[in-house]
């Protein structure tokens, strides 16, 4: 999976841009603010039709742009797959019908795409230098973090969880009417009221559950060798599943969907007294969690930034590899600033790594984070105020 070409209108700091990417590696060099992270941005928009920065897509219109009447942004790609197919994706934000009506228009070859159908067209993974977040901050960083990979590389899993999201919301609102009526808090009333919505999250949530227990222990796996390397054996990096919901097996990754939904639906059964005092549900998907473990330590209590940073690294590198396995193509891999906080060996690592992959565009302050001898084989650009020079 290769994209060979990027075209941006008023997308943040580029007025306009049209990018030939016919290289494997293609490095941006510039200072800070200069951009190199908004072009990143507007890749993600092609792969995942949204902002890395979780954002109000009104905010990525140019500044220049944003005071006019008609107001926009426009993001195209053009994506040619292992086989030589070629598929032309656009996102364009801005409005319909009349100022003030903005919308978000997906395309993919000149037809109309919902999320659900861009999502896989373009694979891509992102680094960022406050990547560290996955592991110094909460569970919700964590989950989004996986939602975004696993998304892209199984529809049936994005489809799962839309529909558990959506059932979520039913079922705290059911929840929140039952509370405002005494009659139904008595036990029989209560499970004949959520009954069915107890069923329906459970279907979907076991879906959701099952998948991220397989792909973390996939990322395990990939990430360890990684790890080792960047360390010099020193530390053992672990990244372990922790679920909402137990299994009676030890074993996530070999159960099934139903042993999931039956223990899910149980789980639901035990918490319902207190789900209905808290007028929210208090166990699934939406409350999993995942930790980053080195040398049995939790790195969330007791990492250094250096040690956090190590790991991030290691588990980005490990999701482009884990794609490629579960996919046969490799995705995108898009590493924003990685070199400034890694030492020599670190660095050799990482430009080991990228060398097995298709394609990888990185960013840099310094052309000297990288080895002379690797900026020899790869398009290098210098970027400044929205605008790249060639070296």
């Amino acid at each position: 999976m290769f994209l060979s070409r990027l075209q941006l209108t008023h997308f943040r700091n580029f007025l306009q841009l049209d990018l030939a990417l016919d290289q494997p590696f293609t490095v941006l060099q510039g200072p800070n603010g200069a951009g190199k992270t908004n072009l990143l941005d507007a890749i993600c928009f092609l792969a995942t039709s949204r902002s890395h920065k979780s954002q109000a897509d009104s905010q990525s219109v140019h500044a220049g742009a944003a005071s006019e009447a008609l107001s926009f942004f426009e993001i195209a790609g053009t994506v040619v797959d292992d086989a030589g197919a070629v598929q032309h994706l656009r996102v364009f934000y801005g409005p319909r019908h009349a100022p003030g009506k903005e919308s978000k228009i997906l395309e993919g070859n000149g037809e109309r795409l919902r999320a659900l159908d861009l999502m896989g067209r373009l694979r891509a993974i992102l680094f960022i230098p406050n990547d560290t977040r996955l592991i110094a901050e909460g569970p919700g960083v964590r989950r989004r973090a996986l939602d975004i990979t696993l998304c892209q590389i199984d529809r049936q899993y994005f489809r799962s969880l839309l529909r558990y999201q959506r059932i979520l919301r039913e079922r705290n609102a059911l929840l929140k009417n039952l509370r405002a009526d005494p009659v139904a808090a008595a036990p029989a009333r209560l499970e004949e009221e959520t009954a069915f919505w107890n069923r329906a999250l459970a279907r979907h949530g076991a879906q959701v559950m099952r998948a991220r227990a397989q792909w973390l222990q996939l990322l395990a796996a990939k990430a360890a060798p990684y790890h080792a390397q960047m360390t010099q054996d020193q530390e053992r990096l672990a990244l372990t599943y922790r679920p909402s919901v137990r299994l009676p097996d030890a074993d996530l990754t070999q159960a099934d969907a139903s042993v999931w939904e039956s223990a899910f639906a149980g789980k639901l059964q035990e918490t319902l007294p207190r789900d209905f005092a808290r007028v929210q549900t208090s166990t699934g998907p939406h409350r999993d969690d995942f930790e980053f473990r080195s040398n049995d330590l939790l790195l969330s209590d007791f990492g250094s930034r250096g040690q956090q940073r190590t790991a991030i690294v290691a588990y980005r590198l490990a999701e482009a590899e884990g794609i490629r396995t579960r996919c046969r193509e490799a995705p995108l891999l898009l590493l924003d600033d990685v070199m400034s906080e890694l030492d020599e060996t670190r660095r050799g690592t990482v430009v080991e790594a990228v060398q097995t992959l298709d394609q990888v565009i990185m960013t840099t302050t310094d052309w000297d984070h990288y080895p002379r001898r690797f900026l020899a084989q790869a398009a290098c650009w210098k970027v400044r105020s929205g605008a790249l020079q060639p070296t």
